[in-house]
């Protein structure tokens, strides 16, 4: 992975609690038209399909959606860019405070790097560290700005509807069912109705998306494990760690990315099976 890859670490597909932040002008008809055209199957080509980086850090993020401080001279290094300063430069240096939990000093050196040159990615990588900093409104501005630029860029996409999904559910939702039309087996869109569905407790729409999400797209772990975590919600438990147990495996096995802490997973897994040992099965 070249440096700047390593700046598509993918923030999809997460439940978050829900904004209340007005979605009414989340979907204009310039990007509606754009979306629309991106998802239709004859312009996905089979090496474009989404793959989801799940990238993790080396070092534990902050996971409470606030920024870590820099000390005092890192931080003037971030401010005194030069011109020497390259894009890739800026782009590996931003990710790697990214990942370290250093959201407000990463957001300066992306900003900085599109003073270079407004590129997707950069934009794109913006969206994510605002969605981690939980600032929805500017995360799906900068989406948004890398879809315009990129309209290909499956990744952006994903998380826009993710965007969408958490400040109002019910518009996202119209909105997906109708993307669902142009493109049947886009996985993205039918994980993110799966998702919806499960927030607003309609668990067999829920499951059919979700599985659907599966079915087209079986090399993508967040969908089996965002089925997984519903399962074990409601209660199914054995289903639950049927799940959990095959992306354990897939991770180990295959050395396929997994969508959260693999440990996490090995640990609940545990905890379901001291459960079934004492007779407690739902």
């Amino acid at each position: 992975m070249n440096k700047i890859e390593r700046i598509l670490f993918l923030y999809a597909f997460i439940l978050i609690t829900a904004s209340t932040t007005s979605t009414a002008e989340l979907l204009d008809k310039e990007l509606k038209t754009t979306i629309k055209a991106s998802i239709q199957e004859k312009n996905i080509k089979e090496s474009e399909k989404l793959t989801i980086d799940h990238a993790t850090p080396n070092t534990p993020v902050d996971k409470s959606g606030t920024s870590k401080q820099l000390p005092a001279g890192a931080e003037l290094k971030v401010q005194s860019v030069t011109k020497s300063d390259t894009l890739e430069s800026l782009a590996s240096d931003a990710y790697d405070l990214a990942v370290a939990g250093y959201y407000e000093s990463a957001i300066v050196l992306y900003k900085k790097a599109l003073t270079i040159k407004k590129d997707a990615n950069i934009l794109y990588s913006l969206g994510v560290v605002y969605h981690k900093l939980r600032d929805y409104d500017s995360a799906g501005e900068f989406y948004r700005q890398a879809l315009l630029q990129d309209p290909t860029h499956h990744m952006g996409l994903s998380n826009y509807l993710a965007i969408m999904a958490i400040q109002d559910p019910d518009y996202a939702l119209k909105e997906l069912l109708e993307l669902e039309h142009v493109n049947p087996d886009f996985a993205p869109v039918l994980g993110q109705i799966g998702l919806i569905y499960a927030k607003k407790y309609q668990y067999e729409q829920a499951e059919i998306y979700m599985k659907k999400a599966i079915t087209k797209d079986p090399n993508e772990l967040q969908y089996i494990y965002n089925l997984a975590v519903m399962y074990d919600k409601y209660g199914y438990i054995m289903k639950a760690r049927h799940l959990y147990s095959e992306i354990v495996r897939r991770t180990t096995i295959e050395n396929r990315g997994a969508p959260v802490n693999v440990e996490n997973i090995r640990d609940r897994i545990y905890v379901i099976d001291k459960t079934l040992a004492h007779g407690h099965i739902d």
